[in-house]
């Protein structure tokens, strides 16, 4: 992994994906448009042993570079850290700030993804600094309501006697990281790979969508929003043990948040993710057009967005034109006409001919 923490230490690391870095006796760097004036007066502490201190800087970076919203975060330079190191000061060592504007839910994803980062690299856990709430079943994060009256952060020096003084809603209460699984043995060619490898997977169990840009990027995604805390937390867990690095991102086509795999990460995943396309399980309904053509039609009146936005990525996506029409016996409809008609029988008497 990249060593951002010496990087950073250096000078070497500048306006980088939006990101610059400020140096002193501690090292921060801020994602441009984060707005202090949005900001939300809570922070996550991540407390972890001095020696692992740049091992954790750098796990840390690498996901929060990913993120597609800005953040700031702040660790211990190397001469406060030698100083602690001496008073064997176990007092925060990363802090991660946020903002008002941007849902506690984002960050309880990325807190937990940061969680199981820590873990599956054997960062060693340090005690929770007086003052801190514990997320619970967390070895390493805990966050406190920092921000005073006048808009000046508690001073390092004064240790908070509660977690929250000025007693505001606490948008992470109930905030839990779930315990993860035992690590899989995996295996490193994934083109090898089928659903059988991976038996009782929750990341299985779902509809991912997939997605191509023009720019030949492809992505698979899976739309999170009113998902379990749990089960986001165990998808990113299983599919960072298979290699794969998942994003939480926002998507305006799927409505909300989404886990990403995307790129590279996106041929793997599809290769040990499997699924026939949905519009192949349908019944298209035939009809005869004026001009001679053959057309078929599936009704989506009733189809939820999320529904009706799969099938028209699928049939994209697999080279057909998908056209939406309105059907005076049918309603709304997705139709396809000509040649996608006989290839969509093709393929379709393919999947009946399957064991």
């Amino acid at each position: 992994m990249r060593d951002y923490y010496t990087e950073m230490r250096n000078g070497g690391f500048a306006h980088e994906k939006g990101y610059a870095a400020t140096l002193g006796r501690w090292i921060q760097y801020t994602g441009h448009g984060f707005d202090y004036e949005d900001d939300g007066g809570w922070k996550f502490k991540i407390c972890i042993a001095h020696e692992d201190v740049p091992k954790a800087w750098n796990i840390v970076t690498n996901i929060i570079l990913g993120n597609s919203y800005p953040q700031s975060a702040t660790v211990v330079g190397p001469e406060l850290l030698a100083q602690r190191k001496a008073q064997n000061s176990e007092h925060k060592v990363i802090s991660i700030d946020t903002l008002s504007t941007v849902s506690p839910a984002r960050y309880m994803v990325m807190m937990a993804h940061i969680e199981q980062e820590l873990r599956a690299a054997g960062i060693t856990p340090a005690p929770v600094p007086p003052g801190e709430r514990a997320v619970s079943n967390s070895q390493y994060i805990a966050y406190g309501y920092d921000l005073q009256p006048n808009g000046t952060y508690n001073p390092e020096h004064e240790p908070k006697r509660n977690y929250n003084p000025l007693k505001h809603h606490d948008p992470y209460a109930a905030f839990k990281v779930e315990p993860l699984p035992s690590a899989l043995n995996v295996k490193p060619d994934f083109l090898s790979l089928s659903t059988q490898d991976f038996p009782g997977k929750e990341f299985l169990r779902h509809e991912w969508m997939d997605a191509n840009w023009g720019s030949g990027q492809i992505a698979s995604r899976l739309p999170i929003l009113g998902m379990e805390m749990s089960k986001v937390q165990k998808i990113m867990s299983e599919l960072s043990q298979q290699g794969l690095s998942p994003r939480v991102r926002e998507s305006k086509q799927l409505g909300g948040l989404v886990i990403a795999v995307e790129g590279e990460d996106a041929i793997k995943f599809r290769s040990i993710n499997p699924r026939v396309p949905e519009f192949l399980k349908l019944q298209w309904q035939a009809a005869h057009v004026e001009s001679g053509g053959d057309v078929v039609r599936i009704p989506v009146g009733d189809m939820s967005n999320e529904q009706l936005v799969r099938l028209v990525v699928d049939l994209r996506n697999s080279g057909f034109n998908p056209v939406p029409h309105d059907s005076k016996t049918l309603g709304k409809t997705v139709r396809l006409k000509g040649d996608d008609v006989r290839r969509l029988e093709s393929l379709r008497s393919q999947l009946r001919q399957q064991p």
